[in-house]
């Protein structure tokens, strides 16, 4: 997999929350950083464009640099910031964490003036894949310009989407990109238009899998974006 990621010239983002044993303690396995690192450092020989992203949960920020550091030191291409929604195992976490938007705008900041070069980014995880401001008006690339693959080779558009386009040990990349580009783009994003009055609407706007965990959540019942744009995936099979 990782050759055809080299000769497709496409990458591949991997976890990486913290040093050795914060980065254990999240994934919950002894082993979780010393395959990561195993993982990355290989991709990286083998010529596979690598991006390591951080979930910011209860780091503190020189626990982010000091990642960020270790990171830029395998090789990668870029480091990503990325915020926790309470969803799945990340449920409760809300309110308990002190990663506000405006906190991770600091850090972003900080690492990028400390960090960055030509050949190493530092950027929020659903950003980089975006080429410019009127792209992002039309989502982050979901299903198209990202993807997440299970260890079972199975592909979703996103983590916090349930939905799978493909699997990568049974079909091509250029199948199921153009699987996850179909289903996709069928789907309208999260918006004031399609919304009605939710209260919800600028937490969703934008980003399907927001509005897919709001959809799920309490409010679930009356979220109009669900019922009229992100079930066209079931008829879609």
């Amino acid at each position: 997999m990782l050759d055809m990621l080299a000769i497709q010239g496409l990458g591949v983002q991997v976890s990486l929350d913290g040093l050795e044993k914060r980065h254990n303690a999240i994934r919950g396995v002894p082993w979780a950083f010393a395959s990561v690192e195993h993982f990355v450092r290989e991709a990286v020989r083998r010529g596979a464009r690598v991006a390591c992203a951080m979930a910011l949960i209860d780091q503190s920020s020189g626990e982010a640099e000091a990642t960020c550091a270790l990171a830029r030191s395998w090789g990668v291409s870029s480091f990503r910031l990325a915020s926790v929604l309470s969803e799945g195992r990340a449920v409760g976490l809300e309110g308990e964490h002190p990663w506000r938007p405006s906190s991770v705008r600091r850090l972003l900041r900080s690492l990028q003036e400390k960090f960055e070069t030509e050949d190493f980014s530092v950027v929020l995880a659903d950003e980089e894949a975006v080429p410019n401001a009127e792209a992002l008006a039309y989502g982050c690339g979901t299903g198209e310009r990202l993807w997440y693959v299970e260890p079972d080779f199975s592909v979703r558009p996103c983590p916090l989407l349930p939905e799978t386009i493909g699997n990568l040990s049974r079909q091509t990349i250029e199948t199921v990109r153009q699987n996850g580009a179909r289903k996709m783009r069928a789907i309208a994003d999260p918006s004031p238009e399609r919304c009605g009055g939710c209260d919800r609407v600028d937490e969703c706007k934008g980003c399907r899998a927001v509005g897919w965990a709001t959809a799920h959540g309490e409010k679930s019942g009356r979220c109009l974006w669900w019922g009229t744009c992100f079930k066209s995936l079931d008829a879609e099979g």
